[in-house]
């Protein structure tokens, strides 16, 4: 990915989806947000240079639109420490599902179902970006060698109309079981949320936050919104994850 071009990306991008319909695009809507500024001192606190083009990403604008939801806003607070992996990483420790586990790492965005995608900024694995499912006990896998890999394969695909794939495995979503308690008939505004649950999602997401749901998800509830069984209006819109800014407000759930 050349980001030299990513204003003209993205303009293309704006004037070919108009209503937002490309999962994730109603809430950054093929915008970034300011650049960051400081990079050289925040590199000088961090210890160590983040990686080339996440940085040259981020003095275009920190944050803002990309694959998902989006682009978060950088957060140093992950950042620190080492992150250990080179592979699938899953283990059977309370500590493995806290922000121990997270170390050397920047939360790119929020794939939806309480999955994100992160970027190792700090470990063997330095550049990668790798996907975070622990919260339906997958753990950390890796999925792209870099930065601009991830960013120009969602270009790639929404030029076409298409989003990224979700990263869990088939079936482990919380929305197929959600739905299996409620009728067509029955349904009422607000009757369906998505939810965190325990400590599955610790970095930008409190117990019982209302989140939005992954690519697979939002494909299924679209086809059934076309058949007339699901309106928007049944889902309660999912909160925005702490730190991103513009305040943590919910979206619409498509």
């Amino acid at each position: 990915m050349h980001f030299d071009k990513l204003p003209n990306a993205l303009s293309h991008l704006r004037s070919h989806d108009p209503e937002f319909r490309l999962h994730g695009a109603l809430g950054h809507r093929y915008t970034l947000n300011a650049p960051l500024s400081g990079i050289d001192a925040i590199e000088s606190q961090l210890g160590f240079r983040l990686p080339d083009d996440y940085r040259t990403f981020l003095s275009i604008g920190n944050g803002g639109a990309g694959p998902y939801y989006g682009i978060l806003p950088f957060d140093p607070a992950g950042a620190q420490g080492v992150f250990p992996a080179t592979e699938a990483w899953l283990e059977d420790d309370a500590d493995f599902m806290t922000s121990a586990s997270e170390a050397g790492t920047v939360a790119l965005g929020h794939v939806g179902c309480g999955y994100f995608a992160i970027l190792v900024v700090n470990g063997p694995a330095r550049g990668q970006v790798w996907y975070d499912v622990r919260g339906v006990g997958e753990g950390y896998y890796p999925a792209y060698r870099s930065f601009g890999d991830y960013y120009g394969d969602w270009i790639r695909l929404a030029t076409s109309g298409q989003a990224l794939s979700c990263p869990a495995p088939e079936g482990l979503c919380a929305l197929p079981s959600v739905l299996g308690s409620y009728t067509a008939e029955t349904l009422r505004p607000g009757a369906i949320r998505i939810q965190t649950m325990g400590t599955e999602i610790v970095r930008y997401f409190d117990d019982d936050d209302d989140i939005h749901m992954c690519p697979r998800c939002h494909a299924l509830v679209t086809a059934w919104a076309r058949q007339g069984s699901l309106r928007v209006e049944h889902f309660v819109p999912g909160l925005l994850p702490r730190g991103v800014m513009g305040g943590r407000g919910p979206l619409s759930a498509f």
